[in-house]
């Protein structure tokens, strides 16, 4: 998913991070669209009645990703 140069490996190394712009994430039936990646995530808020703005997906020491994203409402 994400560009080669954002992936990471070994014991000494950088964190990923893909920061975009709100135009950049849509919310379609219960996933974020990225990128032509549909992204499933855990919607506890109800995102539908929301805007996204702008955010950007990371990772974690573990090499989980997460997708940290602004939401308005409408």
């Amino acid at each position: 998913m994400a560009p080669s140069w954002h992936k990471s490996s070994g014991t000494r190394r950088s964190l990923g991070w893909i920061p975009f712009k709100a135009r950049s994430a849509k919310y379609k039936q219960g996933k974020i669209s990225f990128q032509g990646h549909a992204l499933s995530i855990w919607d506890s808020y109800g995102l539908s009645g929301y805007e996204l703005g702008a955010g950007n997906i990371s990772e974690d020491a573990a090499g989980h990703w997460y997708i940290n994203i602004c939401a308005m409402p409408k």
